[in-house]
């Protein structure tokens, strides 16, 4: 490539990598040759040169993170509008044959149908991180246009129009880009279809922060398109509390660095796997994403009942907020067990820390129940609700959520049975341990796609998007005989179960028969 080779010559030489690079007259005029070179900068970029450069040079970059995000922010900006650039600056005419070679995610033609065409078209794909491509053909010579893969949502369609297929809707962000708000794309198959759908998943960029709790449980940075029960990095900052702070004086009552906070947050809603290293700015983290969330944990709905629990006589409290918690949408329910017993331990070491329950419950509270704007606020009456209401999560968290939370929770008792399609990531809390392909329970299920699911008596948070349809009869007996292992819980914990969530204790005891009789019939029909 003979076009700018002063510029291609510096990216080749070691020098491009020196800390010189970061001078401020330096670093200007590389970025004006990059911009003036728009075809070689996608070249470079798309060939790791980036990457290597961030690598040689990270432990020299004061703020690694936002050097990443300005330089894919250009790339991003550059390569959308490329066509553009090369028009006005009348620098290429066409991306040349190399760079339509370069590497992609996935490809393959599917039917479409949205953006400014309201009819069916059959295009070529390209899935790249962050944008899914559609050309005429699959000779890439003529693109139509591009999908932004960022806080894109992806859902299973039925049947559409005038074409038969398998359909799947993409719903656009009101901040994208793109031709239109929604998508709807069939493929010829449906194993085709789920294939698109788990590529798409595994590069769709999802905002963390500002957002709601069930956003945040599409992001899995080690195993991307496997959704979480809990958010990755609120399992990872809590680990990293417990083991580091929860003997530190004033722990979630100091405040950490803001720029810590704020650089955190950034890599957070870019999906990098992060890491801890300051307490104060971990337990800042969680509060401010709570504080942020669109919806909060309690959510607003439940506003009048939580003023209903903090009204009634004492032993009141615990049944009604029991009965308020186990309603919650799963994510939720298990986002406050799991929080309140890193608090607990919290609080277990309120000698060193000096963060006794009213202690936490002042700096938590405000990050788990406010009143909606637009509505009538009471600032006494809303701090009053968040102290009372966290205080009965603390002193009686056996009795709320018990010793396997999920067990406690208002579950429908049905027999409807599926087939896991997607392997969970067990390593993060509340997952099921199932292999793919294993036949599931499902014992409840909510409004936002999450449903809990027993295998082999074990318990689990399972999305619908990784939940298929039994086959055959063969399929699901199959699936049944193959589960034998035994009640895990003691009859010590099934007596607490049943003495702080006695509705609960009755049903999954009909459950666990109902299990062993189908178990035994499967038996002798496969044996």
């Amino acid at each position: 490539m003979k076009i700018f080779p002063t510029l291609s010559q510096k990216i080749s030489s070691s020098n491009f990598f020196s800390a010189q690079f970061f001078g401020k007259t330096n670093f200007l005029i590389y970025i004006k040759e990059l911009f003036q070179n728009i075809n070689l900068f996608y070249y470079f970029f798309r060939r790791n040169i980036y990457e290597k450069l961030i690598k040689k040079l990270k432990i020299r970059i004061k703020n690694l993170l936002l050097f990443h995000e300005f330089f894919n922010n250009v790339y991003i900006s550059i390569y959308n509008n490329r066509f553009f650039f090369q028009k006005e600056i009348c620098i290429f005419i066409v991306i040349s044959p190399k760079m339509a070679d370069l590497k992609f995610k996935k490809g393959g033609f599917l039917n479409k149908m949205g953006g400014t065409v309201k009819s069916w078209k059959r295009r070529y794909f390209i899935l790249r991180d962050m944008s899914l491509e559609y050309f005429k053909d699959q000779s890439l010579k003529e693109q139509l246009g591009t999908i932004p893969i960022v806080d894109c949502t992806i859902s299973i369609e039925e049947q559409g129009d005038n074409q038969p297929g398998f359909y799947f809707m993409l719903k656009l962000p009101p901040t994208s880009n793109a031709k239109g708000p929604e998508f709807l794309i069939c493929a010829e198959t449906d194993e085709d279809r789920r294939s698109w759908i788990n590529a798409i998943n595994m590069v769709n960029v999802v905002t963390v922060f500002n957002n709601e709790l069930y956003a945040a449980l599409k992001v899995n940075p080690k195993q991307p398109g496997s959704y979480l029960p809990i958010p990755f990095f609120v399992v990872k900052a809590i680990k990293y509390l417990d083991e580091n702070a929860l003997r530190m004086e004033g722990i979630y009552r100091l405040n950490g660095s803001s720029q810590k906070i704020d650089n955190l947050v950034t890599m957070i809603n870019a999906n990098v796997n992060v890491e801890f290293s300051d307490a104060n700015s971990t337990t800042g983290l969680l509060k401010l994403y709570m504080r942020t969330l669109k919806t909060p944990i309690l959510r607003y709905e439940n506003i009048p009942a939580l003023k209903n629990i903090v009204s009634v006589p004492e032993p009141q409290q615990v049944p009604l907020l029991r009965s308020l918690l186990r309603s919650l949408p799963i994510p939720n329910y298990v986002f406050l067990a799991y929080f309140f017993a890193h608090l607990l331990r919290i609080n277990q070491h309120a000698d060193s820390n000096l963060m006794k329950v009213q202690a936490i419950t002042v700096c938590i509270g405000p990050s788990l129940i406010w009143s909606q704007e637009g509505q009538p606020n009471d600032a006494y009456t809303e701090s009053n609700i968040q102290q009372i209401i966290c205080t009965l999560m603390l002193e009686n968290y056996d009795k709320l959520f018990t010793s396997n939370p999920l067990m406690a929770y208002q579950a429908t008792g049905g027999t409807k049975f599926y087939k896991l399609i997607n392997l969970q990531d067990t390593k993060w809390p509340y997952t099921l341990d199932a292999p793919a392909g294993a036949i599931v329970q499902a014992i409840a299920h909510d409004k936002f796609g999450w449903t809990i699911c027993v295998y082999n008596d074990k318990w689990g948070c399972v999305n619908v998007a990784d939940l298929a349809e039994i086959s055959s009869n063969r399929e699901f007996l199959s699936g049944i005989s193959a589960q034998h292992d035994k009640w895990r819980l003691s009859y010590d914990e099934m007596s607490m179960i049943g003495l702080n969530c006695p509705e609960a204790s009755k049903l999954y005891e009909i459950l666990l028969q109902r299990l062993r009789t189908l178990r035994e019939k499967a038996a002798r029909l496969t044996g």
